[in-house]
C-alpha cells in the first residue's frame, strides 16, 4: 500500500457519515423498544384493578408502583358537527366548540401567496405565525 492510500484509510468519516450510522441505529432500537413499551402497557391495563369510575389505577411489583392512565380520544365528524351548530346556534354551539382556521393543505397555501390578490395575500401572512419544528428524518438501507 502506498502513503496516499495509507492516508485516506486513516481519515475520519465525515461527521454525516458518522451520524446517520448512528442515527439509524438509535431509531431501529428505538422503534423495536417502543414497541415491546406498547405491548407491556397494554398488559398492565389488563392487570390493572380499575374502581368504578375511574381511568387511573396503580401496578405494583419490584419495588415500582406503575400507574396506569386509560385513554380516550374523541374526533368529530366535521358534517355532522355541521348540522349540530345549525340546530343548536351559533350561542350555544360557541359555547362548546371553538373555531380554527388553516389552510387547507400546505400546497393551497403556498400558491395562494405566490399567485394570490396582493391585498388578500398581505393579510394571510400578517396572520401566520411561523415556528420551528423538529426536523424529521426517516432511514433506509441503501442498495449498492
Amino acid at each position: 500500500m502506498n502513503t496516499a492510500q495509507a492516508r485516506v484509510l486513516q481519515m475520519p468519516e465525515p461527521e454525516a457519515v458518522t451520524l446517520i450510522r448512528e442515527g439509524s441505529v438509535l431509531k431501529a432500537e428505538i422503534d423495536e423498544k417502543s414497541e415491546r413499551l406498547r405491548e407491556i402497557n397494554v398488559r398492565l391495563a389488563a392487570l390493572a384493578k380499575f374502581a368504578p369510575g375511574k381511568k387511573t389505577a396503580t401496578v405494583e411489583g419490584a419495588g415500582i408502583r406503575a400507574k396506569v392512565q386509560l385513554k380516550v380520544y374523541t374526533k368529530f365528524d366535521q358534517e355532522k358537527v355541521a348540522i349540530a351548530r345549525i340546530q343548536m346556534g351559533d350561542h350555544a354551539f360557541a359555547k362548546l366548540f371553538a373555531w380554527t382556521f388553516k389552510a387547507r393543505s400546505s400546497k393551497d397555501l403556498e400558491d395562494f401567496l405566490a399567485h394570490g390578490q396582493a391585498e388578500h395575500v398581505a393579510l394571510v401572512r400578517a396572520a401566520m405565525i411561523i415556528t420551528d419544528g423538529a426536523p424529521a428524518v426517516t432511514y433506509e438501507p441503501v442498495e449498492a
